[in-house]
C-alpha cells in the first residue's frame, strides 16, 4: 500500500511518500516543493491510475479564535484552496483522504526524543511536517516505526 502525506502551504508544500512493507510502514522520501510544483506534479499524479496512492493524509486548516483575524487578514487562503483541490480530486478518483489536525510539533518532538531517523532530513521544514502528518494519519507508534527500520536494516 502507498500513502502520500501532505503539509499544505501557500508558498511551500511538504510531501512524504509512505510504503507498507510486510505490515510495517516506512517513509521512503519526504520533500519540500513550491505550491505550483505540488499542483503540477502531485495533483496530476492523484488523477493518474498508475501513480495514484492508496490513501492521502493531509494536514487540515482550522481558524482559531483570536488568531484568525491577525494571521489571515488580507490572505487569499491558498492553503485552504490546496486542501480543497486535493480532497476534491481524491473524492473524484476514489482515493480515501485522512485529514489530521494542524500543528505537528508534539509528534516531531516525540519522534526526535525516540531517535527516529527522518527521511526528510535536509529537505526543509515542510518536508518534516509532511512526514509527521503521515505518522499521525496512519496512527503509527514509535515502536512500529522502529520495527520497520530494524526490518529494513536486517535486524
Amino acid at each position: 500500500m502507498r500513502v502520500v502525506s501532505v503539509d499544505p502551504g501557500a508558498i511551500h508544500v511538504g510531501v512524504a511518500y509512505w510504503f507498507e512493507l510486510h505490515g510495517l510502514w516506512s517513509c521512503q522520501a519526504a520533500v519540500e516543493m513550491s505550491y505550483d510544483q505540488y499542483v503540477d506534479s502531485i495533483l496530476l499524479d492523484l488523477m493518474q491510475t498508475t501513480a495514484r496512492p492508496d490513501k492521502v493524509c493531509i494536514e487540515g486548516f482550522w481558524l482559531k479564535p483570536g488568531k484568525a483575524a491577525l494571521q489571515q487578514a488580507g490572505s487569499s487562503l491558498e492553503t485552504v484552496e490546496l486542501i480543497g483541490a486535493t480532497k476534491a480530486i481524491c473524492r473524484k478518483v476514489g482515493t480515501p483522504v485522512i485529514k489530521v489536525a494542524n500543528g505537528q510539533d508534539a509528534i516531531i518532538k516525540r519522534l526526535e526524543a525516540a531517535g527516529y531517523t527522518w527521511s526528510s532530513r535536509g529537505h526543509g521544514g515542510h518536508a518534516k511536517d509532511a512526514e509527521a502528518v503521515g505518522v499521525r494519519g496512519l496512527e503509527l507508534s514509535v515502536r512500529q516505526l522502529a520495527a520497520c527500520a530494524d526490518y529494513v536494516r536486517g535486524k
